[in-house]
């Protein structure tokens, strides 16, 4: 056997096509190689080179396409008929676009297609999960190619079938005959109503991203599409219908929470309570947009009204170089004969509080002082870790500005409330005639 016999031998039998070194491979894990009579130190390259060779020849049936590598397969006739086949007389053809099709779409389908086997897939689950595996895809407007290139090969010597009387098509890979018993695909839904469905069987009663509820719907079965970003296109629509029943006074079906979560609005309470904690929320908001407004002066100040309210006693501000950073020292009492001395940082940022700033407050520290750092923005992984460190001399305490606003909240500064009664009717009561036994 030669290496040109040996190679039409592989191609003839292989449903895709193949790079010179995946057709010697298969050829020693064949032990074909062992056949050939001469094969020098690369047979690989010599295979290859009489390959491109061979695909450069009109009416040769060898079928190159791409490059770096570049894959060859054999043309129609010279498929079915092995190695021996003679080539048609008329000339060769270059390469048609379903020759492309199928080098480009049938390998990465065929490895979602059964790795999902013996579910029945569409087209842009298929290519969701192909790109997943292969990021170097870019598939993202080729879901008509892509289409078109599975229903071709359920046609061909491919394994691939279609699920009978599937629209839009389903499909899998079937060692046999297509089955004339369909497999009924599950029911699909537009996208409010996978929105719906998605947050009352695993929302739990809390919003979700609208990633994931689209890719929940997706992961279901129930939402088929073509979009290019079906989660976009999911939370462009979920606002639209917001604001269209807002327009008209309709009974809202979605809530929107903020940084892309969604929600049902039956969820939500309704009534006097419902409206008191969205003012409260709001409140907060503005309290922490108002401290970032504030003069470095004006913060500190505001930092030692807050520690003095928190029972910090003999409170100073700081106006010392070389300190670490320290704006506010004093000590807190806790409890009667029981006392904290403290040093405070306040940082007035938008951006997170980096590892180094705890670095600065904890070598600033003297005697058995504590660190405190008190934020407007929050803080990074890196800072938390140096400041619970529990190979350094003392822990660090954070406090975000979340937890700023609390605590502004809690000892009532820059901050007041007032307290509401809320009367609600008993209809369970005894007095009514509601006895229990």
């Amino acid at each position: 056997m030669t290496l040109r016999d040996l190679a039409r031998t592989i191609l003839s039998e292989s449903l895709l096509p193949l790079t010179a070194q995946q057709v010697w491979n298969e050829a020693v894990k064949r032990g074909l190689d062992k056949q050939v009579a001469t094969k020098g130190k690369t047979p690989d390259a010599t295979v290859g080179a009489y390959l491109y060779t061979e695909s450069k020849k009109p009416g040769s049936g060898i079928v190159a396409t791409g490059s770096k590598p570049a894959q060859f397969s054999l043309s129609g006739p010279l498929k079915q008929g092995g190695a021996g086949a003679q080539p048609p007389s008329v000339v060769n053809e270059p390469p048609t676009t379903e020759t492309k099709s199928k080098s480009r779409f049938l390998a990465p389908c065929l490895a979602v297609l059964r790795a999902c086997s013996p579910a029945p897939k569409g087209v842009a689950e298929i290519i969701r999960a192909a790109m997943s595996a292969n990021p170097a895809l870019n598939w993202k407007s080729c879901n008509g190619a892509v289409r078109a290139a599975l229903l071709r090969a359920t046609k061909s010597n491919t394994p691939i079938r279609q699920v009978p009387g599937s629209v839009p098509p389903l499909f899998f890979i079937g060692d046999g005959p297509v089955s004339q018993t369909p497999l009924r695909p599950p029911k699909q839904y537009s996208f409010l109503e996978c929105a719906q469905k998605v947050l009352r069987e695993f929302g739990a009663k809390q919003p979700m991203h609208y990633r994931d509820i689209t890719a929940k719907a997706q992961e279901q079965g129930w939402l088929v599409t073509d979009s290019e970003n079906p989660a976009a296109t999911m939370n462009a629509l979920v606002g639209m219908d917001i604001r269209k029943r807002l327009a008209v006074r309709k009974p809202q079906i979605f809530a929107q929470h903020g940084k892309g979560y969604i929600g049902l609005a039956e969820w939500m309470s309704r009534g006097i309570r419902f409206q008191a904690e969205q003012h409260n929320k709001s409140v907060r908001e503005k309290l922490l947009a108002a401290l970032h407004k504030l003069s470095p002066e004006a913060f500190e100040k505001l930092i030692r009204a807050l520690l003095e309210s928190m029972d910090f006693v003999d409170t100073e501000v700081t106006r010392l170089s070389g300190d670490g950073g320290i704006d506010v020292r004093g000590t807190w009492r806790i409890a009667d004969g029981i006392q904290i001395k403290m040093a405070i940082q306040a940082k007035r940022w938008k951006a997170n509080v980096q590892a180094p700033v705890v670095q600065a407050v904890r070598g600033a520290l003297t005697g058995s002082e504590r660190g405190m750092i008190i934020t407007t923005s929050d803080f990074s992984k890196g800072a938390r870790e140096e400041a619970e460190d529990p190979r350094r001399s003392s822990t660090i305490s954070l406090v975000n500005g979340e937890q700023l606003v609390k605590l502004l909240e809690q000892y009532k500064v820059g901050i007041s409330s007032t307290p509401i009664e809320i009367l609600e009717f008993d209809p369970d009561s005894d007095l009514f005639g509601n006895e229990k036994e």
